[in-house]
């Protein structure tokens, strides 16, 4: 395909035409209906239940080594991903909870830009490029993918996306003040990762604060973006709130 090109219809489209023919306007008219779609918000919640479950394999090894009460704070990712798959499993029922959607959005945009920044960093340090380090990366990429997608048309009230601030916070402090960090490559220093980890919470909140503010005045409620979406089946009524 040349560059500055785009795959429409199984053809290359230069880009003048892919836009002028209207295929980006579809193309995000469909990305944004996937919140509001009952059939992507059941496929969603499975995919995140198998991250979760494939993130807790992946950190069984260093688990093992510590208290149960630390392991959410050790496996960011998963427990991230089991956060998402919660908020998308109640929105395929028709209900929301405002103040999980406010942590599972920043702490998804957190947690998958860490790792993927990690992950690239030891490459470039001279680490191997194998298997596990690509399925991470795009993996993690579709953490946050996800966050900014649900952010902007299901955005948070400005309070939950502050909930979410106050355990991204806590969680570097435990992090980084107690040993409690996920295990790193042997080319990325332990402070490279804790500036990644103060830099990244604050981008996440920035990002959704914005998000919620352009939302409405304070953030509009979920039940309100909701009720504007069509889309047959998974066409949306104002449903139960837990704020």
């Amino acid at each position: 395909m040349p560059p500055g090109a785009f795959l429409a219809g199984g053809q290359a489209v230069p880009l003048r035409a892919f836009l002028a023919g209207g295929q980006a306007v579809a193309a995000g008219a469909f990305l944004t209906g996937i919140p509001r779609d009952r059939r992507w918000l059941i496929f969603l919640t499975f995919v995140n239940l198998g991250g979760f479950l494939y993130g807790m394999e992946w950190y069984r090894g260093q688990l093992a080594t510590l208290p149960a009460w630390a392991w959410p704070v050790t496996a960011d990712c998963p427990v991230s991903a089991l956060l998402f798959g919660s908020v998308t499993a109640l929105l395929a029922l028709d209900r929301h909870c405002e103040p999980l959607q406010g942590l599972a959005y920043v702490a998804a945009l957190k947690y998958g830009l860490w790792t993927v920044l990690i992950i690239a960093q030891s490459w470039l340090a001279g680490a191997p490029l194998d298997l596990d380090g690509f399925n991470l990366m795009w993996t993690h990429a579709g953490m946050v993918g996800e966050s900014l997608l649900f952010g902007m048309v299901r955005p948070p009230r400005l309070r939950w996306v502050g909930l979410g601030a106050v355990w991204v916070a806590l969680n570097t402090v435990l992090d980084y003040g107690f040993g409690l960090h996920p295990t790193l490559p042997a080319q990325t220093p332990v402070s490279l990762a804790l500036g990644a980890s103060v830099g990244l919470g604050v981008l996440a909140v920035g990002i959704f604060s914005a998000l919620a503010f352009r939302g409405g005045a304070r953030g509009r409620p979920a039940t309100q973006v909701a009720a504007e979406g069509r889309g047959g089946a998974g066409e949306w009524r104002s449903g139960a709130s837990w704020e």
